[in-house]
C-alpha cells in the first residue's frame, strides 16, 4: 500500500508539473522578416546556362530538365540573370529579370518559353499549389511554346485552355496516373499519354516544356511537400473498431494497478526515461535502467494485448532526437547550388524509393508500410485500421533521404492483435531495423536512442521536420495505462541512423 500511495503521489506531481509548465514567450526574432525559399526549374531545351542572382553566380552549366536545391533569399527584389554557359559576365544575358520575393515565400522560377518561343522566367507561388491537410494534389504549369491546350489526368479533364505561363491545381488520389496533352479542339494528342506517380500528402507538379511547332513538348517534374502546419498533431495508435470493449473492468483495474506498482518501483531505481548511444562508441545503455524498464514493459505488454494501446484520445509525438539545421539567410558561400534531374523517369525512380515494408527485431518478418497523411478532422496521423500495417508519414522525408526525419508509426496492438512495434521498449542501441523500398532494395538502420515522453510535454515540430540531419523515427505508445480513459500516458520513440 505504501508503494501504491507513493506511485499515486508521483502521478499527481507529474500531472501538476505538466499543467504548471510556463508558456515560452514569443521569440524576439518573430518581427524579423522570414527568409524565402526559391527553386529554379529549367525547361528551355538546348540551353546550358549560367545563372546569377544579384550578381552572384549560383549555377554553372545548368542543363535543361533539371531542378535546383532551394536557394534562401531575404525578402525584397532580386535580379536573376541567365547566360549561355561560357559567355563572359559582361555579355548580354538571354534573360534578365527582377523578381519580387515576399517574406516567407516559397517560389519556383520556371525558366521556359512564351507562346511565341521567346525565353522567359515565371515565378510560381508554391504556397498556392501545396497540398492541404489530408490531401494529395497535382499542379500543371505551362512554360512551353504552344497554343492553349487541354490536359487530362486519367479520364478526367485537369485543365482546359491552359497556356504559358498559367497553372492549374487540383486534388487527386495517390498512386499512378496517366497524363495527356491535347489541343483545345480535337482528339489527337500533342503529347502522348505518360505515367506519373502522385505521393500521398504531396503535390505532384508537372511543367509542360518545349515547343509544339518543333514537336518537342515534354514534362519536367517537381514534388512539393505541404506547409509545416499540416504536420500531424497526434498519433492515435491502438484504436479498436466500434463496439470493441476489451476485457472486463476487473481485469483492467488489476492490470492497471500492477503497472502502477511496477512503474513506482522503477522510479525508485532511476528516473531516466530515455537512453542514447553514439553510434561509434559501442557502449550499451545502463543495465539497471534497461532491466527496470523491461520489467515494466513486460507488465505493460500483457495489458496492451488485453486492451490495445488506447481506445480514445490522442498520443502526441515529441521532439526528434537530432536538431534541425538552421538555414542561412543568403546563398551558399561557394555561390553554387546543387541540381538534380527532373524528368518523368527520374520522378518514377524517386517514387520507387518510398518504404513498402519494415522489419523490427522481435517481430516476425517484414510488415507492410502504407503512406498516410494528416487526418483533416482529428489533425492526427491517419493510421491504418489494423495491427500489422505500419504508417509512414508520406508528406515527410523518406527513409534514407539526405535530410529530415522519416517517421514510421504503428499500433502496439489493435483489437487484441500484437503490432510490429510491440517490442520497441525492449530494443537496445545497436539493434538493426530494416526497411524495404519500392524498388526492392533494403536499407539497414542502427538504433541510437530511445525516448519515452509524456505525450503532452513536448512539441512535435522536430519529429516531423523535413530538413536538418537525416534520421529514422519509430513511434508507438507506452508509459502508464489509465483504465478509465483507456489511454497510455507516454509515447515511445526510437531513433535510428542509416548504416547500409
Amino acid at each position: 500500500m505504501k508503494i501504491l500511495m507513493r506511485g499515486l503521489r508521483l502521478v499527481t506531481v507529474l500531472g501538476l508539473s505538466a499543467v504548471l509548465t510556463p508558456i515560452a514567450p514569443a521569440a524576439a526574432s518573430a518581427a524579423v522578416a522570414a527568409p524565402a525559399q526559391v527553386t529554379v526549374v529549367h525547361g528551355v531545351r538546348g540551353l546550358v546556362a549560367d545563372v546569377r542572382v544579384d550578381g552572384r553566380l549560383v549555377l554553372n552549366g545548368f542543363a535543361p530538365e533539371r531542378i535546383t536545391d532551394p536557394l534562401t533569399l531575404t525578402a525584397g527584389p532580386h535580379r536573376v540573370q541567365i547566360w549561355p554557359t561560357g559567355l563572359a559576365a559582361n555579355a548580354k544575358p538571354v534573360l534578365d529579370k527582377t523578381i519580387p520575393v515576399p517574406a516567407g515565400a516559397r517560389l519556383t522560377l520556371g525558366v521556359g518559353l512564351d507562346a511565341l518561343g521567346t525565353p522567359q522566367i515565371t515565378a510560381f507561388n508554391d504556397h498556392l499549389a501545396q497540398a492541404r491537410t489530408g490531401t494529395t494534389m497535382v499542379a500543371v504549369r505551362d512554360i512551353a511554346a504552344a497554343p492553349p491546350v487541354r490536359v487530362t489526368l486519367d479520364s478526367s479533364e485537369l485543365a482546359a485552355g491552359l497556356e504559358a505561363p498559367q497553372q492549374k491545381v487540383a486534388s487527386t488520389a495517390p498512386g499512378s496516373h496517366a497524363i495527356t496533352v491535347l489541343p483545345t479542339s480535337g482528339t489527337s494528342p500533342l503529347l502522348p499519354s505518360q505515367r506519373v506517380t502522385a505521393l500521398a500528402g504531396r503535390t505532384m507538379v508537372l511543367y509542360l516544356i518545349g515547343s509544339a511547332k518543333d514537336n518537342s513538348l515534354g514534362w519536367v517534374t517537381q514534388s512539393l511537400r505541404p506547409a509545416a502546419d499540416t504536420a500531424p498533431q497526434t498519433v492515435q495508435t491502438g484504436v479498436g473498431p466500434p463496439g470493441h470493449d476489451g476485457p472486463g473492468r476487473g481485469a483492467i483495474i488489476l492490470a492497471a494497478l500492477a503497472v502502477l506498482v511496477v512503474a513506482t518501483a522503477c522510479a525508485r531505481v532511476g528516473r531516466r526515461r530515455s537512453w542514447s548511444l553514439d553510434p561509434d562508441d559501442g557502449v550499451p545503455p545502463p543495465r539497471d535502467h534497461l532491466t527496470s524498464r523491461r520489467a515494466a514493459a513486460a507488465v505493460a505488454s500483457a495489458l496492451v494485448l488485453l486492451c490495445g494501446c488506447s481506445s480514445q484520445g490522442p498520443v502526441t509525438v515529441g521532439d526528434a532526437g537530432v536538431s534541425a539545421a538552421t538555414p542561412s539567410a543568403a546563398p551558399p558561400a561557394t555561390g553554387l547550388l546543387g541540381s538534380r534531374p527532373a524528368t518523368l523517369a527520374a520522378a518514377r525512380a524517386e517514387a520507387a524509393l518510398r518504404p513498402v515494408a519494415v522489419q523490427v527485431p522481435g517481430y516476425p518478418g517484414f510488415s507492410p508500410v502504407q503512406a498516410v497523411t494528416t487526418d483533416p478532422v482529428t489533425r492526427g496521423l491517419d493510421l491504418p485500421k489494423n495491427a500489422r500495417t505500419v504508417a509512414w508519414w508520406g508528406s515527410g522525408s523518406m527513409p534514407g533521404e539526405a535530410s529530415g526525419t522519416a517517421v514510421l508509426a504503428a499500433h502496439v496492438s489493435f483489437n487484441g492483435s500484437r503490432g510490429p512495434f510491440t517490442n520497441l521498449k525492449s530494443l537496445r542501441a545497436g539493434d538493426i531495423v530494416r526497411i524495404r523500398r519500392g524498388d526492392g532494395s533494403v536499407l539497414a538502420f542502427r538504433l541510437i536512442g530511445r525516448r519515452e515522453v509524456v505525450k503532452s510535454a513536448l512539441p512535435r515540430q522536430d519529429l516531423f521536420r523535413t530538413s536538418g540531419p537525416p534520421q529514422l523515427a519509430l513511434v508507438t505508445c507506452g508509459g502508464s495505462f489509465d483504465a478509465v480513459t483507456r489511454n497510455y500516458s507516454d509515447n515511445v520513440i526510437v531513433y535510428a541512423v542509416l548504416v547500409s
